[in-house]
């Protein structure tokens, strides 16, 4: 998400694009990437699940980039998105086949400052891939780390984080190990 995680709005769908599956691209991918995938006899053949997941990300990736684009070209200032810390689930609970066209869709359905972190928040998104007859034929819940707009460290953290950069206290704190 380019957007900083007080701008972040809860259940907002942000579509992502649809890709159009090719029997072509389903058999370069399996080839590639997912050998156990069998295609062989198949009147239909099925996208592996790699194959869906790994398109969604990508166009969530180019989606964030867009939107970045989007805010720097009006006069704003993007927010800052961190890493991802993991995917909490991954379904896939209709097959793709050659010929399906599969629309993406990103929701964040839930927001917390980290505690880890400072600085951050830790956004919960949902992403969807629904094909041309409405099924759903992928869906991930992912979490991201987004900064925080207005975020100032605590005197304490900043002095701490400044003592670490003087030469001598770093070399000391090393050689107590």
């Amino acid at each position: 998400m380019t957007r900083w995680f007080e701008d972040v709005s809860l259940n907002d769908a942000f579509p992502l694009g649809s890709h159009r599956f090719t029997a072509e691209e389903i058999a370069a991918f399996s080839a590639q990437y997912d050998p156990f995938t069998n295609l062989s006899g198949a009147a239909q053949p099925e996208a592996s699940g790699w194959h869906v997941a790994s398109l969604c990300h990508r166009y969530m990736v180019d989606a964030i980039a867009a939107e970045a684009e989007r805010l720097s070209a009006a006069g704003q200032t993007p927010g800052i998105s961190g890493p991802s810390p993991g995917v909490n689930r991954m379904d896939f609970p209709v097959p793709v086949h050659a010929g399906d066209t599969v629309a993406f869709t990103l929701w964040v359905t839930a927001k917390r400052p980290s505690q880890s972190l400072p600085g951050w928040g830790v956004l919960t998104n949902r992403l969807e891939g629904v094909n041309q007859h409405g099924a759903i034929v992928y869906r991930a819940e992912v979490v991201a780390f987004s900064k925080l707009r207005d975020y100032r460290m605590p005197l304490r953290l900043r002095l701490a984080w400044a003592l670490t950069r003087l030469p001598g206290l770093r070399k000391l704190a090393h050689h107590r190990r």
